[in-house]
């Protein structure tokens, strides 16, 4: 009888020692799926990192590419001016610059760029406007007021990607 005392006795105590082991496992298991959630958590920002420069750097990349049309359009928007001082609008060079300026115009809307105009006698708004000249002017309601409209502006997902540029009226 006393052997088996000690048989109940040494399978209790093995049964805690089991016990004890397998908490210390769950543990360090535990332990080591918060290692892992934090890895993943480190690997997700990281991603994040990337995809928002890639964005960045796509989104770069779009813009340059609309500047690239922006400039064209530009650079016939003042040939056709040559054209419209000499009284030549019946030309055919002209109509190929209106032809192009026009398609330029559809591309660069179907991108989501915004054409900005402004008229003289408006109040210069330096948030779409560049001032390229300053105009003394006579009276002082004059003063900050649009003079002469130069080209246009552009933006594109409310990023102005090309002011407007004007001269102003400086009143002294």
């Amino acid at each position: 009888m006393p052997n088996h005392r000690i048989t109940k006795k040494h399978m209790r105590k093995n049964y805690i020692h089991q016990f004890h082991e397998m908490k210390r496992c769950m543990e360090r298991q535990e332990e080591m799926m918060n290692e892992l959630i934090e890895q993943l958590n480190r690997q997700k920002e990281i991603l994040n990192l990337y995809y928002k420069e890639y964005q960045e750097l796509k989104r770069h990349q779009e813009k340059q590419y609309l500047m690239t049309y922006i400039r064209m359009r530009e650079s016939m928007l003042r040939d056709m001016e040559i054209y419209e001082q000499r009284q030549q609008t019946h030309t055919q060079g002209y109509r190929l610059l209106s032809m192009y300026v026009n398609e330029y115009t559809d591309m660069l809307e179907e991108r989501g760029v915004e054409i900005v105009e402004c008229q003289v006698e408006e109040i210069f708004d330096p948030e779409i406007q560049k001032p390229i000249e300053r105009i003394n002017v006579g009276r002082a309601e004059d003063d900050n007021v649009i003079c002469k409209v130069y080209s246009s502006g552009y933006r594109w997902h409310g990023l102005v990607l090309k002011e407007i540029d004007v001269a102003v009226g400086i009143y002294k």
